[in-house]
């Protein structure tokens, strides 16, 4: 989120900073959807299931 809010913000001062930040943001988005993709997988429509029984 702090990436995303630096790079559309335009608080990049440094070519360094603003190129890590969209690596971290990249990253951090293929991690989310494949972490969906399991949840999909594994639990169907459903969602993934409660422990606290809530």
């Amino acid at each position: 989120m702090m990436s995303q809010q630096l790079l559309m913000h335009g608080g990049v001062q440094h070519e360094p900073v603003g190129a890590f930040a969209a690596k971290v943001r990249d990253g951090q988005h293929a991690e989310m959807f494949q972490m969906q993709q399991y949840l999909a997988d594994w639990f169907g429509g459903a969602g993934m299931p409660c422990p606290m029984g809530s």
